[in-house]
């Protein structure tokens, strides 16, 4: 893979550039590298805050289409009963890893 420089211009207020500056030193580093350390651990946390989200979807649309399931055996569908086991109603699904009603 690639390596891919990007460069960034900051103008922080004096209020912001004096903290930043004051923590650089407590930390023994420049002010650029405490800056740079400081967006990488904010963009690891909201990738992560992503990934959460999406499979919260995930989960929400599955706990949809099993009470839509549910609700059709229970109303007399016509469904056979046997599907609705533990066994038989449930599979894993490769692509995320979580659990689907299996039909």
């Amino acid at each position: 893979m690639a390596t891919t420089t990007l460069t960034l211009t900051l103008t922080l207020d004096d209020a912001l550039a004096s903290r930043l500056t004051t923590a650089a030193q407590a930390q023994g580093v420049m002010p650029e590298t405490l800056a740079v350390a400081c967006l990488e651990q904010h963009l690891d946390a909201a990738l992560r805050h992503m990934v959460l989200l999406q499979r919260q979807e995930i989960v929400d649309r599955q706990i949809g289409e099993m009470a839509a399931f549910i609700e059709e055996a229970s109303s007399g569908g016509g469904l056979d009963p046997s599907t609705c086991s533990a066994s038989a109603g449930i599979r894993a699904t490769s692509r995320d890893g979580l659990a689907s009603p299996s039909r």
